[in-house]
């Protein structure tokens, strides 16, 4: 078995020494130059964030509305700069390849799907107010809110939630691309940028899914709860509603709807979905007819035992029947419970109330029921 002589390895450890340096410097080089390659484009996209988390007007402009003009409102601009007030940022990694780089970035905002749910929410109850989507029909009764193609269309309702409402801040990552042109550095100012510095609001206001069918019923059911009384005798179409012929007709009528709203309540149970179809048990709180109608009977049976029901004539008979159904609605009224099933469909686009057969019934104290008992 041959041996290194002590020569050999001498020599051996001379050249590793000497080979050492050249290693170490060939390795540098090629770090440097990495850092280098990647430095300029890192550099790109700090300068862009950088902008944007000093809420640089023109950096917003380009790169949030390059496809939706904001003008010079100044509460557009206000709402703007509230939505980036807590804009923050972290670079993470870069990678690519000629001139194209990936940069990878940690972002840090409000929760823009809580916005948007606060959003979606608002659109669908001024849908409401507006009359867009109020029920025309017992079989019919839309309920959903337009849906916006740009999440700053709406910059008044942006500003006014952000305004009112404090949201939490989220972490989210995402890349952002960076290319050369000239031997420059910049990041375009795409969709897929644009989702990314806006917490992909758009897309959450894209979601049919955002509000769900419980959340959608609710703001339903509450535009009842603020309704005036011309607007409830719309809804019900209570145009002398009990037909009296007497003079007191129009205030039995503004009794009725007076009462109707006082005990309007409403409790959504169980609500079962399956795919785009969903049923709700509700429990909407009414006036009790029946209690009032039974305490209008008793008052008539009195009525007619009486020596005056005996000379009055028609129309002193008819007044005096009035009365009783004034007196029973205002001494006598209460409110009753009344389980009632309503359907909402997904058309793609959020859901919707679509039958609400038996909740007009029960808004009238089941009214129907309690005449035939009578």
């Amino acid at each position: 078995m041959s041996r290194i002589s002590p020569t050999a390895r001498l020599s051996v450890r001379k050249l590793v020494w000497i080979l050492l340096p050249v290693l170490i410097l060939l390795f540098s080089a090629a770090v440097i130059t990495n850092v280098r390659r990647h430095r300029a484009p890192v550099r790109a996209v700090r300068r862009t964030l950088d902008q944007i988390r000093r809420f640089d007007p023109d950096a917003v402009s380009m790169l949030i509305s390059a496809d939706d003009p904001m003008g010079t409102d100044p509460e557009q601009a206000e709402a703007l700069q509230k939505l980036f007030a807590h804009f923050d940022y972290k670079i993470l990694s870069c990678s690519g390849q000629g001139k194209t780089a990936e940069i990878k970035v940690r972002f840090k905002n409000i929760d823009t799907r809580a916005l948007a749910r606060d959003m979606r929410s608002e659109m669908l109850r001024s849908s409401l107010s507006d009359g867009h989507g109020s029920p025309g029909s017992e079989k019919t009764a839309p309920a959903s809110a337009e849906r916006t193609d740009s999440p700053l269309q709406n910059l008044s309702l942006v500003n006014g939630l952000l305004s009112r409402n404090e949201y939490e801040l989220v972490s989210y990552e995402g890349s952002v691309f960076a290319v050369e042109t000239d031997r420059h550095w910049s990041v375009s100012p795409d969709s897929s940028l644009r989702s990314l510095l806006t917490g992909f609001l758009r897309e959450y206001l894209q979601d049919p899914y955002l509000l769900s069918a419980g959340e959608v019923l609710a703001i339903w059911l509450d535009q009842f709860s603020s309704m005036t009384e011309e607007e409830w005798a719309s809804y019900l179409d209570a145009e002398d509603f009990f037909s009296t012929y007497a003079r007191s007709s129009s205030e039995i009528d503004r009794l009725y709807l007076n009462l109707i709203s006082e005990f309007y309540h409403y409790e959504i149970g169980q609500i079962d979905e399956n795919g785009s179809e969903a049923v709700a048990q509700v429990t909407v709180t009414s006036i009790d007819m029946a209690a009032v109608l039974d305490s209008f009977r008793n008052r008539l049976i009195e009525y007619a035992g009486t020596v005056q029901s005996l000379t009055d004539d028609s129309a002193a008979m008819t007044e005096a029947a009035a009365l009783c159904l004034t007196d029973a609605f205002r001494m006598d009224a209460r409110s009753a419970d009344y389980p009632v099933r309503i359907r909402l469909t997904n058309d793609g686009s959020s859901w919707q109330v679509t039958d609400i057969t038996g909740f007009t019934d029960a808004l009238l104290g089941n009214i129907s029921e309690a005449s035939e008992a009578f």
